[in-house]
This record gives structure tokens, C-alpha cells and sequence, in this order.
């Protein structure tokens, strides 16, 4: 609550006098000069950060007609309300400075002396805000002045265990706040986000994922707490389950005996005074986990010479690690930003998914492996750096090839001086590979071949292998050579024996040298491809960051553009060998000057350079070998700033040649002004006019959407499958430009293989089955003669999955209900019956559009359109609200649903069979010839089943009845809506809100509040509409939602509809084209009918465009695929001609003639 104070005025008026409210009346002046009464306020100090404030204020105004007195001719019905911002605590006087206030409203007249709220929103300039009211001869009173600001409040989402933190709304729309878990709990699915919305109201609904309890733990009302004796959480579920007796004791011992072992080998691989580079081998137990992570803790040595105090400091936190710190999923780490000359201790943790369960259960902390390193090396130059690379991978190898010794057992007594003991590991099965590798050398007793280590001298002479400790008792010198059968190594064993001996595991003996080492086989490429994008701008200078760039993100496909590369400079030079180089230098560029472009690919990867691109652009193509065989085809492309139109015709010449399925193309376009959500150039150029052309002709799909160069986005990454990409992100400035990394899903050599069998029917002998069928004993077919017993058996359910949003989330999977053929028939007679009775006797609600009999999507939207355009016509006001029933035919309770189509006339045998019907099923879940086990279903109506979609009707029947507003319903598609002339109106639309609420709680279904949305049909420019709330959420605004597959907008235009059914068309058409293109056009006419054209006229009589841009951009979908069908070009042949040729009428035709159809 704000503070005032009322200045000094000119002597003879009336002051603001303050009780416990100001109030002022001084109307009844009849001479010069005029009232002017002022209030201010002390300074109030804004938050940090906010961008706007509301100020409500509480008064009330008499209406100078309203007395009976004479009044004087200053008599005002209100007064004004200023605002003054400033950065110091202080505020000018307004009667001497009253330029230095901002008018920002004037009050209305109250009537009958009622109090007014208003409400005010001012743009937060500076910190300090003054308000002040100034009164010109009124009677009012100012009750109250409160100054507020909406708080996304800071809160806990117990469903999803989210941790929300206070934060200040935004002033307008929304804003992702990144969120976090809660205590115990943690994320699997990368970083969390969620929308605080602009009236202090967290959008749940905007959440994309949620955390889970640590192993365990289970969700308790928002906390993750312990599990109770006898239930265990693995880590994947929210609730703890039952253990079976026994099985808790063993979770116990595992969780006791899997944490992994210590990592291996650890050592330091690059140093200089401010960086060093650390790698490690896998530690040898794993604790049978899939997963095992590292983290890595860095330390500096305490100098202080009382050693006693002395204790090692933790790094601060300006030491930075690459790629992380915590959760490493590589065996490498690079930590930067060091002190010089400073001994640092690296400890290396190795965790798996029970390492922290095991900690906070039993104490058990982590294994590590440990090194101290001093920095007190120089910076090496690129050439240096390059050089260690190498000069490590050569002794590598030669100390695989030379040096690699075996060890000896440590059991010898009596040791020769100077040798030295190594233990072999512990663990049975590493042992057995060493005894059998050692077995197999054909180890011989004072063989002339055996070499002996230098340093294994006594007095002078060499010993001899007796002499030396040994994995077997040596016999006597008399004793002949022994034949040691050599025995088969698996090539397992043989891979396993080589990463043993370059781990670390154990210190090698270096002595005996074994005759091979088998290299281990080379595996097929079997994940997802990563691809790194850049825009290099002379990689001849980056190279040391490119390679850090690759040995980070492990890239299987490196694109680069403005390489400024030439014939001097070679492709291992950049990129390394383990890459295949695909190139394409400017031409006469030897100056090494600008232009390039690059792709490179993993050897592992089979790829080949496509023919004739002896084009003088810089751009280039390379085909992959993918998973079945088929190709993907990845290109790159560089438009120089201020190049003429060559290089964007070189590009759609290169692109008409290419016939794969699978295009992906990335690049710098240098394209700016250019609205890529629907492929139109905000700029009127012939650069942008003839990309656009390119794209739509191409069927390509732009996948950036964050700016890549300041605020455009210049580099792009195009493709003809949405699908193909997956995991986009813009990453740091690369040169000047953005980084750009994705996935592209699918494999190299791999193919799926399905358990489920197919059958050939169209190869099947259908007399000969005809004839066995003539002599099968029928009888025998059925296992049980009771037909009550096979009824049962026929109940029960198979469901099937399928998608309906995004891939790899549960919960967008919906389950269709697969029922037997004797089953099916039975609910067709039921419901032929029961609908004819129901429709003889008007019991079904018009209201309901769903799946009944001269009844559609399009009759629902035509009646809807109707009655808005009505309203609209008139200026006059519709809110419409869209309701979203949470699960709703899961919902159902089957005895509520038993009673009330009781209510509706089924009784007696019918009702009995319909309670046989609903109840005792069993179902299980079908994917892919895989099948789960058996469960009960205890609720709701089959999916998917004929007599389902019926029984929901009558469940809902009676919502339109219950409310005063009009209400449409297409199955569970729920929308109520109401013509406002009046607050009144709004109050009944708000009471009809809650009577649906109280329903659903009634009936035991939920609506989906946060998916509930309201929007309001009008010809005003506030399109807001009214806070209307179901189950305490308030329901958000929207401007457009999509009602039955139409685009419905608050202006009721079709804009935005035929903008989504041509990007859709243009999709299916672009499969065509690839899949079929012009090799028959009988079949592609008839291909283009069944689906492109059911997409371009679904509900046309509701939309049916009438400006002439909408229009073109249907019939351009027409045009384009009566070009493939005849094989043709553009220009090549007029488009009735090739219409007449096919057989087709327009677009605009065919509309014209579905409308008639629809109406007459």
C-alpha cells in the first residue's frame, strides 16, 4: 500500500483531507481560479527486473447531476491519475513541476455512490515510481492505492516432482523458465522447462518431461522419501512396489557388491601451464549395469609447510572441464582455465544407477583412480599439438606390437635380485584368458629363442627361464621339451585380452615378448549418425578446435563451409585419418582465400561421391549407405553474400538429378528476411523469390528455428523427411556463425527385424482351403461345448498401439481394442437395435455429432461457423470454450454406465448382456508379434470396438441438457459457447463451467484443465476474453485452436487453415514424387486422389477460401502434381491442358461442387 501526502495548494480550495481515506469536494467554486487539488505519493521502489506494475486503486466519484444543491461550474464526474519515474528516492512537487507527470487515466463517475476498483498497468521505466491525483472540482473519496506485480509462485509440482522456483511474470505472453527436481530426485530426459505466464500462473501444460525418485525412493506428496520395509524402487517409476520375500535381501547384497571398481589406467595424456588432458580405461568391474558414468574431482596440493594443516583445496569454479564435470559418458576429460606451476590431484569416480542408493543406504562411496600432475609446460602451437597426437598413437602402437609383456604369478620364494612381482586380477575369467594365452605361446625350457629382460642379470650372466618366477612349476634342465597343444581363442577373448594389456588393469612384466597380438575385428557402425555442422571460416586456423569439437561430440558426419582450403594442404592435415574426406576447394583460389565446402565421414561409413558435379558453385553431395540398403543422400551448400542468382540455379540443377528417397541438405544460404514456418520471404527479392521456389519445388523442410548469426538464421538444414532429424540444436559461435548439431534416425547396417509373421494371401490356394473346409469337423474347433465358456473367450481384448503425437513417450500412445470376429458381429446387431430405438424415440442429444448416421465432422463445424458468423455480423461478442476430457473412455465406470442405460431403456436380457459385455475381460498389449501378459480391465469402453463409441454417447448424454449454454460434442470432443452482450453472460458461461465440473466429479471423469482454452469470436482488436476457470486453473486465451482438423481463428478466417493444409499436401505429394514421381500416371493420379486431395478438401464446405491468395495456394498443390504425373517441367505444357490430359477439374470446381453436395 502506497503512502501520500498532500502539497501545498493555492489558498480558497479545498484540500485532499485525510481520515481513514483522502476525500475531497470542492465543487461549488464560482470564480477563477479552478480547483487543482493534488495527492502524491512517496517514491515506491520497483523490483529488480520487472517491466511493468499494476496499480489498483479503490475510490468513488459522485456524478455531479446527482445533487440538489447548486453546484459551482467546475463540477467534475472524476479526476486524473499521473505517474512520475525517476532513479533517485524522490519526487517533484506537482504543483510548480507538473510537466515532469505523466497523465495515465482518468476515472468514471460511480453511480449511486458505489465503490470502484480500477486497475492500471504502467511501463516500468526507472526504480523509483511517484503517483499522483489530481482533482479539478469533484466529490470523491480514494479509498485505497495498491501497487502489485504478478510471481509465477515457487512451489513444488508434486505429479512430476519439478522444483518451480519464484519467479516475476513476464509483462506480456509467457516465458520457459528452466526448472529443476526436487531433492532425491532427477531427470533422465536433458533439461527441464516450463512456461510462467504473464498472469503469475505456472503453464503445467508446457512442461516437457519430469523427474523421477532415486532408487529407493518413491514420490510422497512431492518429496522423495525412503520406501517403506518391503517395497524397492529400481529408479524408473515414481511409487515403491512390492518385493517377494527374500528378493529385498538380495537388492541388498547387490547394491552392496555392483558399484563399479576403480577406473583404470589413468593418466595424463596432454599438459601445458593452464590445461591438461586426462584419459582412463573402464574400470574391470561394472557391477552388471548397462551404464557406468565418471565424475571427476580436481584438487589443488596445499603448500603450507605445517603439514598437519595442510589440506588439499577443491578447484575453484573457475576451472572449466570439457566436456563436463559430473555424469561423463567418455573416458576422457579436458580441464582448462589452471593455475600455473601448481600440483594438482585428478580423481576419477566411476558410478553406475546404484552408486548413490548404495552410498545413502549402507555408506559405500565410490571407487576412484587417482594422478598428480604439475603445470608447468608452455602453450604448444597447432603444429606441436598435432605432433603429440601422433607421436602418441605411434607408441601406442608400438608398444602393442613390441613391448607388451606378460606377467608372472607372484608365488616364487626364492626371486632372482632386481625382478620384480605383479599379481594377475583377481577374477576367475580374466585368469582363465591369461593361463590359456600364456599355454598357448609353446613356452619352452632354455629354449634358444626365449628372450630374457635386460635387467633380469645375476652376477654377469644371463639367467635363465628357470630361474625366474613363472604362472608353472619349470622342471629340472634334464627334463626334454615339452609340446603345449595351442588352444582356439575366441576372437572375444582375444579382444578382451587386448584392451587388458593397454589398460592398465596390471603392470606388465617386461619380459617375455609374445609372438602376435590379434587385432580386435572391426565392427559395423550400428548407432544413430551425429552430424557436426560449421561455418569455418579458414579451417586451416581452427584446426586444433575442430579436432577438440570432434573427439567431444564423437561427429560420425562433419560438414564445413568457407573452408579457404586448396590443393597445398591435404585432408588428414584437418580433419585426421579416421575420416573419409570429401572436398570441393573454390576454383583459382591458390591464394587459399575464402569459399570451400567440406563433408566428412567416418570410415566405418560406406559412402561415395555423387557423379556430375562439375558445377562451378560450391556445393556437394555424397550418397550413405544406410541400414536395408537404401541411400541418404547428404549435400552441402555456400551462397556468398553478394553472388548473382548462379549459385541458387546451380543448387536446383543439382537437386532435379537427384532421385533418393532421403535428402539432407545444410549449408550457408546467407538468406535473411525470410520466414521459414511457411517457406515465404518476408523480403522482395529474386534471391529469396527463387529459394522459395527451390524448397517448395523439392518438397524440403526447414529444421532451424533459433538465429544462427545474430538475429537471422543464415545457415539452414533442409530435408524431405521431417522425421530424418532428430535432437537439432544451434550451438556456440563457431567463427562467426553458430555451430549446428543433430542426429539423423536411422542406422548403417542395420535392419529391423520384426517378430510377427506375415502372410502372403494374395499367393494362398483359396479352392483348395475351400475344399478342406468342405470336410473340417467343426464341431471340434470349439474347445469347450458351453458357449458361455467360448463367449468369455471371445471378450477378451488385444490392443494395439498407436503413435498420436511424438515419438518415444508413453503417454502419447493410445490403444485400440482388437476384438474377435464373433464378438464384432454380435455388437453390430446390438447396435443396430438400440440406436434405431433410441433414435425412434428422440433420446439421443442433437447436440452430439459423433459416429451417428447422417451426422459428420463437417455438419458439426457448419453449425458452429453459422451461429459465430451470426454473432460476428452483428458485433456482437462469442466466447467459445474448448473442453478436454482427461482419458475419457477409460474413464467410464462400468456400473454408472450400466446405470444409466437403464435410464435409457435397457433392461432385462439386453441389460444383462450388456453387463456380460463390459465386465470379466482380460486385455493385453500386441507390438510387433510381441505380446504382454494378461490383465483385468476393471473400467471403461473398449476402444475401438463397435459398441464403444455408443455406450460413451449415452455416458455424456446428457451435458448439453444441463447447461444454459450451447454445447456441441463429437465423441469426447467437448465445446460450449455462449453469446456475450453483458457481464451477466459472462457470469452464466462462468456457472455452466462449474456445473460441468461438478458433473465429471460426479461421474468419476476429469477434464484436462490445463488443455482446456478459451477464445472469443469478435471483430474488436482485444481479443481477450474474460478469466474463465474449470477446477481452479484459469483457462488460457488463444487466438486459433484446431476443432475437428480445421483451423478455427478468432477473425473466423481460413488463412491459417490453408497455410496447414498445404504444407500437409505438399508433404504426401512430395512422398509421391519420390516414391512413384512420373513412371505411370495412372497410378499416380489415382495415388494423388486417394491422398493428396482428401487432405486438400476435408471440410471445404466450412473453409472454402475467398481471397485470392488462398486460393492460388491450394490450386499450386494442383499444378505441382499434374507436372509429375505427366513427367513434366515447368512452363512445358499449359495447366488445363495437363488437367484435361488426366482427367482432373480444378480445385476451385471441385469445392464449388462438394458444397452443393454437403447443402442439397
Amino acid at each position: 500500500m502506497a503512502t501520500f501526502s498532500s502539497p501545498n495548494v493555492n489558498e480558497g480550495s479545498a484540500l485532499w483531507t485525510k481520515q481513514t481515506y483522502y476525500s475531497t469536494c470542492d465543487i461549488y467554486a464560482d470564480a477563477f481560479p479552478q480547483p487543482s487539488n493534488w495527492l502524491r505519493s512517496d517514491p515506491i521502489e520497483v523490483h529488480s527486473g520487472l517491466k511493468t506494475v499494476l496499480v489498483t486503486i479503490k475510490y468513488r466519484t459522485l456524478n455531479c447531476s446527482s445533487y440538489s444543491v447548486k453546484r459551482g461550474i467546475y463540477c467534475k464526474n472524476y479526476f486524473h491519475l499521473y505517474e512520475h519515474q525517476s532513479w533517485q528516492p524522490t519526487g517533484p512537487d506537482p504543483l510548480t513541476n507538473t510537466a515532469s507527470y505523466d497523465k495515465i487515466a482518468k476515472t468514471a463517475p460511480s453511480d449511486f455512490g458505489i465503490k470502484v476498483n480500477q486497475t492500471l498497468r504502467i511501463e516500468v521505466k526507472r526504480k523509483y515510481i511517484v503517483l499522483a491525483f489530481h482533482d479539478q472540482g469533484s466529490c470523491s473519496v480514494l479509498f485505497s492505492v495498491t501497487v502489485s506485480y504478478y510471481v509465477c509462485p515457487g512451489l513444488t509440482h508434486i505429479s512430476s516432482l519439478v522444483s518451480l522456483p519464484r519467479t516475476v511474470a513476464p509483462a506480456n505472453n509467457s516465458k520457459p523458465v528452466e526448472v529443476g527436481c526436487a531433492t532425491d530426485a532427477f531427470n533422465k530426459q536433458g533439461t527441464l522447462s516450463l512456461d510462467c505466464q504473464s498472469d503469475g500462473v505456472w503453464n503445467i501444460s508446457s512442461l516437457n518431461g519430469s523427474c523421477l525418485c532415486r532408487e529407493g525412493m518413491e514420490n510422497t506428496v512431492g518429496k522423495c522419501e525412503d520406501c517403506p520395509e518391503g517395497k524397492y524402487n529400481n529408479g524408473n517409476g515414481f511409487n515403491c512396489t512390492e518385493v517377494a520375500r527374500g528378493t529385498m535381501n538380495a537388492i541388498v547384497t547387490m547394491i552392496k557388491l555392483v558399484i563399479p571398481s576403480a577406473p583404470e589406467n589413468v593418466q595424463v595424456i596432454f599438459v601445458n601451464r593452464s590445461a591438461l588432458e586426462l584419459q582412463w580405461q573402464p574400470p574391470v568391474v561394472t557391477g552388471d549395469q548397462t551404464h557406468v558414468f565418471y565424475d571427476v574431482d580436481c584438487r589443488k596440493l596445499c603448500e603450507d609447510e605445517d603439514e598437519d594443516m595442510c589440506v588439499n583445496n577443491a578447484c575453484g569454479s573457475e576451472v572449466i572441464f570439457i566436456p563436463k564435470r559430473d555424469g561423463l559418458n567418455v573416458n576422457h576429460v579436458i580441464v582448462g582455465n589452471l593455475s600455473s606451476f601448481v600440483i594438482y590431484t585428478m580423481q576419477i569416480f566411476a558410478k553406475n544407477r546404484v552408486s548413490e542408493l548404495a552410498r545413502r543406504k549402507h555408506g559405500t562411496e565410490a571407487n576412484f583412480g587417482e594422478i598428480s600432475v604439475r603445470t608447468n609446460g608452455s602453450e604448444p602451437s597447432v603444429t606441436m599439438y598435432l605432433n603429440i597426437i601422433y607421436g602418441l598413437v605411434g607408441l601406442l602402437a608400438l608398444c602393442i606390437a613390441s613391448f607388451t609383456c606378460y606377467i608372472v604369478y607372484n608365488s616364487h620364494r626364492n626371486k632372482p635380485p632386481d625382478v620384480e612381482f605383479h599379481s594377475l586380477p583377481k577374477y576367475p575369467k580374466l585368469r582363465e584368458i591369461y593361463d590359456l594365452r600364456l599355454k598357448n605361446d609353446n613356452l619352452k625350457t632354455n629354449s634358444s629363442n626365449t628372450r630374457i629382460c635386460s635387467r633380469h642379470w645375476e652376477g654377469g650372466t644371463k639367467l635363465s627361464r628357470i630361474h625366474l618366477p613363472s604362472l608353472f612349476p619349470w622342471p629340472n634342465t634334464s627334463t626334454k621339451r615339452r609340446d603345449i597343444v595351442r588352444k582356439p581363442i575366441e576372437e572375444s577373448t582375444t579382444s578382451t585380452v587386448f584392451k587388458i594389456l593397454c589398460s592398465g588393469d596390471v603392470e606388465t612384466n617386461p619380459c617375455y615378448v609374445p609372438k602376435c597380438m590379434t587385432r580386435p575385428r572391426r565392427q559395423n557402425h550400428t548407432s544413430k549418425l551425429k552430424v557436426f555442422y560449421t561455418k569455418a571460416r579458414s579451417i586451416v586456423n581452427k584446426v586444433a578446435k575442430v579436432q577438440l569439437e570432434l573427439a567431444n561430440m564423437q561427429a560420425d558426419i562433419v560438414v564445413l563451409t568457407e573452408t579457404h582450403l586448396d590443393c597445398t594442404i591435404s585432408s588428414e592435415e584437418v580433419i585426421g585419418s579416421d575420416y573419409t574426406v570429401y572436398r570441393k576447394d573454390r576454383a583459382g583460389n591458390g591464394a587459399r582465400y575464402g569459399g570451400g565446402v567440406l563433408i566428412a565421414t567416418k570410415k566405418s561409413i560406406i559412402t561415395s561421391i555423387r557423379e556430375h558435379q562439375d558445377l562451378p558453385s560450391e556445393l556437394l553431395f555424397v550418397e550413405v549407405i544406410m541400414d536395408g540398403e537404401k541411400k541418404l543422400t547428404i549435400g552441402t551448400f555456400y551462397r556468398p553474400p553478394k553472388s548473382d542468382l548462379k549459385p541458387l540455379e546451380d543448387l536446383r540443377s543439382c537437386l532435379s538429378s537427384i532421385t533418393t528417397t532421403d535428402l539432407l541438405i545444410t549449408g550457408d544460404f546467407n538468406l535473411s528476411e525470410f520466414d521459414w514456418s511457411t517457406n515465404h520471404p518476408t523480403k522482395s527479392s529474386e534471391h529469396h523469390y527463387l529459394s522459395s521456389a527451390i524448397v517448395q519445388d523439392h518438397f524440403l523442410y526447414q529444421m532451424v528455428d533459433e538465429p544462427t548469426r545474430e538475429n537471422n538464421i543464415l545457415e539452414l538444414v533442409l530435408t524431405t523427411n521431417i522425421d530424418l532429424i532428430n535432437n537439432l540444436e544451434v550451438g556456440e559461435p563457431f567463427s562467426d556463425h553458430n555451430s549446428i548439431t543433430f542426429i539423423v534416425n536411422t542406422r548403417p547396417y542395420q535392419q529391423r527385424i520384426s517378430t510377427k509373421e506375415n502372410y502372403a494371401f494374395n499367393k494362398a490356394d483359396w479352392n483348395h482351403l475351400k475344399s478342406l473346409f468342405s470336410y473340417s469337423p467343426w464341431y471340434f474347433t470349439i474347445e469347450q461345448q458351453d458357449i458361455n465358456a467360448n463367449w468369455e473367450a471371445w471378450k477378451d481384448l488385444y490392443f494395439a498401439a498407436y503413435i498420436k503425437r511424438i515419438k518415444y513417450k508413453k503417454e502419447n500412445y493410445r490403444q485400440v481394442s482388437l476384438t474377435s470376429i464373433i464378438s464384432k458381429t454380435a455388437e453390430k446387431i446390438v447396435k443396430s437395435r438400440v440406436v434405431s430405438f433410441w433414435t425412434e424415440h428422440q433420446l439421443l442429444n442433437p447436440s452430439q455429432f459423433g459416429y451417428l448416421e447422417g451426422r459428420s465432422t463437417v455438419s458439426q463445424l457448419l453449425s458452429c461457423c453459422n451461429a459465430w458468423c451470426l454473432t460476428r455480423n452483428s458485433s456482437k461478442v462469442s466466447d467459445v470454450i474448448i473442453l478436454d476430457l482427461s482419458k475419457a473412455f477409460d474413464s467410464v465406470t462400468q456400473e454408472r454406465l450400466l446405470l444409466k442405460l437403464n435410464r435409457y431403456g435397457i433392461d432385462g436380457q439386453l441389460h444383462l448382456w450388456f453387463r456380460n459385455f463390459l465386465t470379466n475381460r482380460k486385455q493385453r498389449v500386441m507390438v510387433r508379434g510381441s505380446y504382454s501378459d494378461w490383465s483385468p480391465v476393471t473400467s471403461g469402453v473398449p476402444q475401438g470396438s463397435i459398441l464403444g463409441l455408443v455406450m460413451f454417447h449415452i455416458y455424456v448424454n446428457e451435458i448439453p441438457g444441463i447447461i444454459t449454454s450451447t454445447a456441441k460434442l463429437f465423441a469426447d470432443d467437448t465445446k460450449i459457447y455462449r453469446q456475450i452482450n453483458n457481464v451477466e453472460e459472462t457470469i452464466a458461461l462462468q456457472i455452466d463451467l462449474t456445473t460441468l465440473d461438478l458433473w465429471a466429479d460426479r461421474w468419476q471423469m476429469k477434464f484436462f484443465s490445463t488443455k482446456c482454452e478459451v477464445m472469443r469470436i469478435t471483430h474488436n482488436k482485444d481479443k481477450k476474453s474474460t478469466r474463465y476457470n474449470i477446477s481452479s486453473t484459469v483457462l488460457r486465451n488463444v487466438s486459433n485452436y484446431k476443432d475437428l482438423g480445421a483451423i478455427m481463428t478468432s477473425d473466423l478466417k481460413w488463412s491459417k487453415h490453408v497455410e496447414q493444409i498445404f504444407h500437409k499436401a505438399n508433404k504426401v505429394l512430395g512422398l509421391l514424387k519420390r516414391k512413384v514421381g512420373g513412371k505411370n500416371k495412372d497410378i499416380f493420379s489415382n495415388l494423388y486422389k486417394t491422398l493428396v486431395r482428401p487432405i486438400l478438401e476435408y471440410a471445404c464446405p466450412v473453409w472454402s477460401p475467398y481471397l485470392i491468395k488462398d486460393i492460388e495456394e491450394i490450386e499450386k498443390i494442383q499444378r505441382r502434381a499434374s507436372r509429375i504425373a505427366l513427367g513434366q517441367r515447368r512452363q512445358e505444357m499449359a495447366y488445363k491442358e495437363r488437367c484435361k490430359i488426366l482427367k482432373w477439374n480444378s480445385s476451385v470446381l471441385r469445392r464449388d461442387f462438394l458444397s452443393l453436395v454437403e447443402c442439397y
